[in-house]
């Protein structure tokens, strides 16, 4: 079955959004002590980003959260385009600390970046079956 978010303005479904971050955060961090969340690229979560640091800042364990990404344009981290960048600049600067950051680096060829990606992935999950916990698109 299917869940399906209806709101009534854009500003209505961000903070609902931004609700469901908030509680599958902390109920995966009380369950297994982490909370693995990936990014979307584009720039469509920046109002994610925006409100959860306006208003979530404090009722998530930051230094719990390992940020993942879902995709990546292959650019320079700083340049205007990056996923990353996007990311970085609205939200992850603006907490005190996070758990960790895994970024794809979209500067290396992409056949690299790719490589790399997979294998700090599976560092992350011991191996194991590679199951995040959240994945924003």
């Amino acid at each position: 079955m299917e869940n399906f978010i209806k709101t009534n303005s854009q500003k209505e479904f961000i903070e609902t959004v931004c609700e469901i971050i908030k509680e599958e955060a902390n109920k995966n961090i009380k369950e297994k002590g982490s909370f693995t969340f990936v990014l979307s690229g584009g720039r469509t979560p920046k109002d994610i980003f925006d409100e959860l640091v306006l208003n979530h800042k404090e009722s998530i364990k930051w230094n719990k959260v390992h940020f993942f990404w879902l995709d990546e344009r292959c650019v320079d981290p700083l340049h205007e385009d990056s996923n990353y960048k996007l990311a970085y600049d609205s939200l992850i600067s603006k907490l005190d600390v996070v758990g960790s950051v895994h970024r794809i680096k979209a500067e290396l060829s992409p056949i690299k970046a790719t490589k790399e990606y997979e294998i700090n992935i599976k560092k992350f999950f011991n191996d194991n079956v590679v199951q995040f916990d959240l994945v924003l698109l």
